[in-house]
């Protein structure tokens, strides 16, 4: 059988069990390049598959745990393999998992997930303390009202801040600080005037 997307000649067995017609037309590999794409290009979505998997656990906890428990005990190996490859290729959510966990340990009300990039799309990559622009590849993502004072972890008490700015700032309110020096003020005002 022929893929129409790679357009090699491969076995039946690598090609998904049809749903419909479509899915018998791509091989597994092309299929999963596909939807990793399309998982990957579009955060609206990405943010509502997580949303349903989440609601699918709850509906049906005891049955997804007894089904895991299983498959851990038949092959350990395997699904440590499998956690440590998934751990490798999505390093975004395991970190945003981290911090849900440590809010609810802090006492915070999780209300929603919050993916960093939606965030850092809203302050348009700009420290909210200091009003700078912020390095995409070196930022803390703090809570305004923090979590240890009753904040909660979701998208309105989130904001983007240089590292410094943020352990500067601490565990205080935002408007309680006054967090930047004289230089940085100077930098905020030369930005102003341009």
């Amino acid at each position: 059988m022929i893929c129409i997307t790679c357009e090699k000649d491969k076995d039946i067995e690598e090609f998904s069990i049809a749903y419909g017609s479509y899915r018998r037309l791509h091989c597994k590999l092309c299929m999963a390049d596909k939807q990793k794409a399309t998982y990957n290009s579009d955060s609206v979505a990405r943010q509502r598959r997580l949303d349903n998997n989440l609601s699918y656990f709850y509906r049906s906890k005891d049955a997804v745990l007894r089904q895991q428990k299983e498959r851990r005990d038949e092959d350990p190996e395997i699904d440590r393999e499998r956690s440590r490859k998934y751990r490798k290729d999505h390093p975004e959510v395991i970190r945003e998992l981290g911090r849900a966990n440590k809010a609810r340990r802090r006492g915070a009300q999780v209300r929603e997930r919050v993916d960093r990039w939606v965030v850092w799309d809203r302050d348009k990559g700009v420290c909210q303390l200091c009003l700078l622009p912020a390095d995409p590849n070196y930022w803390h993502l703090d809570h305004i009202l923090p979590i240890i004072k009753g904040g909660e972890h979701s998208y309105a008490n989130t904001q983007v801040t240089h590292p410094i700015c943020n352990l500067r700032k601490g565990s205080h309110v935002t408007e309680q600080t006054h967090l930047s020096t004289p230089e940085v003020w100077a930098q905020v005002a030369e930005a102003g005037k341009a």
